[in-house]
């Protein structure tokens, strides 16, 4: 069986082009917890300890008994389509060990892994018109 993987190394996921915020917002919390609030809830307090895979899993399939296997049998979308980069104003950047962490779209941070040429970057997926 394939496995496909989620994961990136030295790439920075930035917002898309045609979003309209302005700054990053956090994910409301909910009686029911939406996958943006549990991906920015594992990221925010575990920067760089956690693949894009591990994130996935966990936030999506894990409570539902599927095995890690199974899940990534089949290809998953990656954090491009993810709420935390196309709603909320987040860039994640994965290090050198395919480890992520996310940072807000008005921080110095973003900025500086916004001009990093050693990174590859990758817009996120576009807003609906």
């Amino acid at each position: 069986m394939k496995v496909h993987t989620t994961n990136y190394r030295d790439t920075f996921i930035e917002i898309p082009q045609n979003s309209p915020i302005t700054t990053a917002g956090i994910p409301p919390e909910r009686k029911q917890k939406t996958i943006a609030r549990k991906q920015y809830e594992l990221l925010i307090n575990q920067p760089y300890q956690l693949t894009s895979d591990e994130v996935l899993y966990t936030t999506t399939a894990a409570h539902k008994g599927i095995s890690k296997e199974e899940f990534f049998s089949k290809g998953q979308p990656c954090f491009r389509a993810s709420p935390l980069v196309k709603q909320y104003g987040w860039g994640i950047h994965f290090n050198h060990e395919e480890k992520m962490a996310i940072y807000p779209m008005e921080s110095e941070e973003y900025q500086r892994f916004k001009q990093d040429s050693s990174l590859k970057h990758i817009q996120s997926m576009r807003q609906k018109r």
